[in-house]
C-alpha cells in the first residue's frame, strides 16, 4: 500500500545518510573537533538536497546525534548556507547568455568538471569542496589540478582571472565552465551529486574488476563473487540515488 511505498522510501533516504556517516568515522572525522566540523561541511547537502520536509529534520536529528551538536545547530548550518548561496546563482544565471553543454563529448559531465564548475561560479564554495575532496591522486585530469588552484586562489578571484593562470587544454576546459554557468539547478543538489559519484567511483571499478574476474572463475568461486557484486551495487546505490533512478528509466548514467 501507500504507507508501505512511503516507508521505504524513507528507509532509503536514512540509508543514505548512515552510509555517508559511515564513511566519514572510517576517515576519522567524528573523533575530533575539525574532523566533525568538515564532517557537518560535508553532509549539510544532503540535508538541504533532501526532498521533503520530513526527511529534512530525520537528517537533521541524525546528523545532530552523531556529531554530538544541538539539532539546531545542525538546522542552522544548512539554512545559512542555503541562503548564502541563492545570491551568486541567480546573478551567474542572469549572466550566462548562451551556456555550453557538458554532456557533449567535449564536455562531460564528470564529477571534478561539475566541482570546478561550482567552485569557478559560486566563491563561497571553494575551501568548502577542496577540502571534502578525496585524494587528489583519485581524481581525474586536468580537472583535479583545476579544482586545486582554484581552491587555493584568493577568494576574491574572478572566474574569468583564472584563464590567466592557465593554457592549452586547461584554458578552454576553464572557459567552457565559464560560458555553461550554473543556471537555475540547485547548488548543493550539484556539489551532493558530484561528491556521492567520486565517492562511489572505488565501488564501480571493484564491479568492472569483479565482472571481469567472474567470466573466468570456477563455479565455486563465482558465487562469492556475484555476492560480492550485488553487496557492491547496494553500496553504490545507497550513495547515488540518481544513477539508480536513471538505471530504472533504461538511460544512461554518464557516471564519470
Amino acid at each position: 500500500g501507500g504507507a508501505d511505498v512511503i516507508g521505504q522510501l524513507m528507509d532509503d533516504a536514512i540509508d543514505v545518510l548512515e552510509r555517508k556517516l559511515q564513511l566519514l568515522e572510517r576517515k576519522g572525522w567524528l573523533g575530533t573537533l575539525s574532523g566533525r566540523r568538515k564532517a557537518l561541511d560535508r553532509i549539510v547537502p544532503t540535508i538541504r538536497a533532501a526532498a521533503d520536509p520530513v526527511t529534512r529534520d530525520l537528517y537533521v536529528s541524525r546528523t545532530a546525534e552523531a556529531l554530538g551538536v544541538s539539532a539546531e545547530s545542525v538546522r542552522r548550518e544548512a539554512e545559512t548556507g542555503r541562503r548564502g548561496t541563492s545570491g551568486p546563482v541567480s546573478a551567474v544565471s542572469r549572466a550566462s547568455a548562451a551556456p555550453a553543454d557538458l554532456t557533449s563529448p567535449g564536455c562531460r559531465a564528470i564529477p571534478e568538471r561539475e566541482l570546478l564548475r561550482v567552485m569557478l561560479h559560486a566563491p563561497e564554495w571553494r575551501r568548502r569542496i577542496g577540502e571534502l575532496l578525496p585524494e587528489p591522486d583519485s581524481l581525474h585530469q586536468p580537472e583535479g589540478e583545476l579544482i586545486q588552484l582554484v581552491a587555493g586562489a584568493e577568494p576574491d578571484t574572478k572566474a574569468h582571472e583564472f584563464l590567466s593562470f592557465t593554457d592549452g587544454n586547461k584554458r578552454m576546459l576553464v572557459a567552457g565552465l565559464i560560458d555553461q554557468g550554473l543556471g537555475e539547478r540547485n547548488v548543493d543538489a550539484i556539489v551532493e551529486g558530484a561528491l556521492n559519484r567520486l565517492e562511489s567511483r572505488p565501488l564501480r571499478e571493484r564491479k568492472r574488476a569483479v565482472s571481469r574476474e567472474i567470466a573466468v572463475a570456477a563455479e565455486d568461486e563465482k558465487i562469492r563473487l556475484l555476492e560480492e557484486q550485488t553487496a557492491l551495487s547496494r553500496e553504490s546505490r545507497k550513495l547515488n540515488t540518481h544513477e539508480w533512478n536513471v538505471i530504472r528509466r533504461g538511460g544512461d548514467t554518464g557516471a564519470g
